[in-house]
């Protein structure tokens, strides 16, 4: 089954290529920063929801300990398609780029849900990090 990708599923896929720190993965709080860094906008918690949801049943990530890791398998992909032609804030244009040619198919049926709480802490989380440098 073609899985339809948007404009938001490209952007947030750049965002969490920025935020994991290494191999330990990103937190809901540097993912919203890296998607504020490329696009001057906060994640809703639907976007959040929809776009990892894509990514966790197509195998593009994986979860661990509240952390979401880029797989390996698709990482150099990412990355190469990250530092194409165009600045930081073309990341969502590439970043949806790489999703339509990457031929991924649904894996699973995972969901993942994230409540305005929880966006609303880790908003806060990422603006006191911001204020303390």
């Amino acid at each position: 089954m073609h899985i339809e990708w948007s404009w938001t599923d490209g952007w947030l896929l750049m965002a969490l290529l920025l935020a994991q720190e290494g191999k330990a993965g990103a937190q809901l709080h540097t993912l919203i920063a890296a998607a504020d860094a490329t696009n001057h906008t906060i994640p809703t918690p639907r976007e959040l929801a929809s776009s990892l949801t894509k990514f966790i049943r197509c195998g593009l990530i994986t979860v661990a300990e509240e952390r979401f890791l880029l797989s390996p398998q698709y990482l150099p992909g990412v990355q190469k398609a990250y530092h194409g032609p165009g600045g930081l804030f073309a990341a969502g244009d590439k970043g949806l780029k790489w999703l339509n040619k990457s031929k991924l198919v649904w894996e699973n049926a995972e969901r993942l849900d994230f409540s305005e709480a929880q966006v609303k802490a880790a908003y806060d989380l990422y603006m006191s990090a911001l204020q303390a440098k």
